[in-house]
């Protein structure tokens, strides 16, 4: 019986986003005094 060995590379930061469910994107949103600056949402 032969036995495959695979290597599987993954950093952290891939680790980290899977564990906090986010999925890749880069949605910013900044509060400067009480006031919220962000992207817009097309959907």
């Amino acid at each position: 019986m032969k036995t495959k060995i695979f290597e599987l590379e993954i950093g952290l930061a891939e680790v980290v986003q899977s564990v906090m469910g986010w999925t890749n994107s880069h949605l910013h949103e900044f509060k400067i005094a009480g006031r919220r600056y962000r992207i817009p949402d097309l959907d």
